[in-house]
């Protein structure tokens, strides 16, 4: 289960180790990514409610997913057949930058802490981080309707995620959370889904969503955290590999920033 999270670290409940080598040829900013999943409208407005409605939850699973699933695997047709979409074949992160580079653009700054890199997929309202042992962080901002609901985003990062994994689904219950930094209060969820790496196994991952809406002069701001890791990597490893990205973030388009 996902508990509240502050701006020291992360209340994550996953267990166990995840070797290295399994995650390398994953190139994970590629493939979940705000920028590299078509949008997908929000097709119904719930009744409005506070910014920090929560989404629908489902239960947490007491067991892991199964690092494989029929919807997930290679498919096995003749050798013209394009492979999935969830395969990578694109090159490995750049390598990490020295301790204490700070990377930004117009959403968030962030001091980097040793093992980390900004990814070339980032742009200016998309920061994408590469961390250690197949971890990655996201920062990301939109401006929405002022009729918007985390309810929402939640509904259409799922449906988004789903046209490339179609395992992906909420895998633990929601909680009020606060944005890392000087972000806003509001939601944190778990999404579970299946990286493949090229000729490689099936991994199960987590992404960690964190969202939160500040209202402004007739629509709203959209700020986003998210979490990605493979789901075997223990909670105090994942703590220590994220809180110092997390104590360092600061959301340019607010007020600390």
């Amino acid at each position: 289960m996902l508990q509240r999270a502050g701006n020291t670290g992360l209340a994550l409940g996953v267990v166990g180790l995840l070797a290295l080598a399994v995650v390398a040829g994953i190139v994970v900013p590629k493939l979940i990514s705000h920028h590299n999943i078509p949008p997908t409208p929000v097709t119904t407005v719930p009744p409005a409610t506070a910014a920090t409605t929560a989404p629908p939850t489902t239960a947490p699973p007491t067991t892991a997913p199964p690092t494989t699933t029929a919807t997930t695997a290679p498919p096995t047709t003749t050798a013209t057949t394009a492979p999935p979409t969830s395969t990578a074949t694109t090159v490995p992160p750049a390598p990490p930058s020295p301790p204490g580079t700070v990377v930004s653009n117009q959403v968030a700054s962030v001091r980097l802490p040793k093992g980390w890199s900004k990814d070339s997929v980032s742009t200016a309202d998309d920061l994408f981080l590469d961390g250690p042992r197949g971890v990655n962080v996201e920062f990301y901002s939109a401006q929405e309707a002022s009729s918007y609901t985390l309810t929402n985003y939640f509904q259409s990062r799922l449906s988004q995620l789903g046209q490339k994994f179609p395992d992906a689904k909420l895998c633990g219950q929601a909680q009020a959370a606060k944005l890392p930094g000087n972000g806003p209060e509001g939601v944190a969820a778990p999404i579970c889904l299946t990286l493949t790496s090229q000729n490689g196994p099936a991994v199960p991952y987590v992404i960690y969503e964190f969202a939160g809406l500040v209202q402004g002069s007739g629509f709203q701001q959209l700020f986003v955290a998210g979490v990605v890791a493979p789901q075997d990597l223990s909670g105090s490893a994942l703590n220590s590999l994220v809180g110092p990205v997390w104590g360092s973030v600061r959301w340019l388009q607010l007020t600390g920033g």
